[in-house]
């Protein structure tokens, strides 16, 4: 679609500019609940707190070094403490992931509208509202950036490099423990049998794979830590697998909780807000045609069919590391995993032999970035996470009228926090 209206540059830019006008809201919102505890927990007073950084914080059931503590720690040395520059750092992180999207995609399919068409998809997806809405989820931006540069240097036979990246990884956010078996995915569709000749490569991969249990059984000897909805499961990933599908064409977590069936929503919300469900209802309707048209395709050409055992087990691996966390689920952690999702859309529609070929394309495009406006628009609106950011706000700016009257020496004592206050402000983290 995008051949001959940009050159390269221009049409990365074109991405930036158009992710940047749509997430705009979401950079610009306030610190809420976890936010603040990273805050008050990463701070450096003494030496010896940079090595508490690297440890896993009380309280907590992840492991982040690079992906939470010490991100905040050094941009709070820095004073860089505003929310702003949290979210623009993980935002310019997000462009950077649009670049290596792009030029992952060079690398795997050498046909240019595939590589810009699943740039284009990525670079839009509402799926990243909530990791560039929410400072603390830099982790989950970061991770997608060390995952690619893995496959990229992988493919680039700069192996060293690559195991660096796994490393970096691992100790960025849990998600990347998918990354050796998605490598060796990407290995072996890019060599075919010759990978399993290929003594460096097996090697390589050997060696990623040691890393990777390393990191596992030296969590796993920490103690499986499980609070609130983080309970292990193993009946409900398969259920779970829908919504991920959904918020990965660019619908709203929001329907989590408003959709009956797969074109009904609940009454209420149909009323507020008909424009959504219009859009959606069209957009899950025009998904089913091309995905039946992508099961067509594979069952008439083997080429095809291995295309969609590729996409389709790299999007399952990239989800199975959250699947195993069956109520708490959020789109972004379908990052990496959607992908695959967006070669197979890009790959369909630009291997089409119809006349119609570039007009299908566009509009697929164009139905994208309504989506993506409709999506974006309802979470400004109605989400959990941009209500607690408008929740935050207005009680920093009530703390911020009455704290130059508050005598510094004294104790303070705050009563009658509601429930939701004490939430958005990690209760003591947030006061303090």
């Amino acid at each position: 679609m995008f051949k001959g209206i940009f050159h390269r540059d221009q049409f990365l830019l074109f991405l930036f500019i158009l992710s940047g006008m749509l997430f705009s809201g979401a950079i610009r919102y306030p610190f809420f609940q976890d936010d603040f505890f990273a805050l008050q927990t990463s701070r450096v007073y003494v030496i010896n707190d940079i090595f508490r950084l690297i440890g896993i914080q009380d309280g907590t059931v992840y492991w982040r070094p690079i992906g939470i503590q010490l991100y905040f720690a050094l941009l709070q040395a820095i004073n860089f403490g505003s929310p702003l520059g949290f979210h623009l750092v993980a935002f310019f992180f997000h462009l950077v992931n649009i670049y290596l999207v792009f030029r992952l995609t060079q690398l795997v399919y050498s046909k240019t509208p595939v590589s810009r068409l699943t740039a284009f998809f990525y670079a839009i997806s509402p799926l990243h509202y909530f990791a560039l809405g929410w400072a603390v989820n830099f982790s989950y931006v970061i991770v997608v950036t060390l995952a690619l540069l893995v496959f990229i240097f992988a493919i680039s036979n700069r192996l060293i490099l690559s195991w660096i990246f796994l490393a970096l990884a691992l100790v960025a956010n849990e998600l990347a423990i998918s990354v050796p078996i998605l490598l060796v995915l990407l290995l072996i569709k890019l060599n075919g049998r010759k990978f399993l000749r290929q003594k460096r490569l097996l090697k390589f991969t050997s060696a990623m794979f040691v890393t990777t249990a390393v990191y596992l059984i030296w969590r796993f000897s920490q103690g499986i830590r499980a609070e609130n909805d983080y309970i292990v499961s193993l009946a409900a990933p398969i259920l779970s697998m829908r919504w991920y599908g959904l918020w990965m064409i660019g619908l709203s977590d929001i329907i989590r909780d408003q959709m009956v069936n797969i074109f009904t929503f609940q009454t209420l919300f149909t009323m507020n807000f008909p424009w959504v469900v219009f859009v959606y209802t069209f957009q899950i309707g025009v998904m089913l045609l091309v995905m039946s048209g992508m099961m067509i395709e594979a069952v008439r050409l083997k080429r095809w069919l291995t295309e969609r055992l590729f996409q389709i087990g790299w999007i399952v691996i990239g989800l199975s590391p959250v699947l195993f966390f069956p109520v708490h689920l959020y789109s972004h952690y379908a990052a990496l995993a959607s992908i695959a999702l967006y070669w197979a859309i890009s790959q369909f529609l630009a291997e089409l032999n119809t006349p119609y070929n570039l007009r299908i394309r566009q509009s697929m495009a164009g139905l994208w970035l309504l989506v993506a406006v409709v999506t974006l628009r309802l979470n400004y609106l109605a989400s959990w996470m941009s209500d607690h950011a408008r929740e935050s706000r207005f009680l920093y700016q009530r703390i911020m009228k009455v704290s130059p009257e508050i005598n510094p020496l004294s104790l303070i004592y705050i009563t009658n926090l509601s429930d939701k206050a004490g939430m958005v402000l990690a209760r003591e983290y947030g006061i303090s």
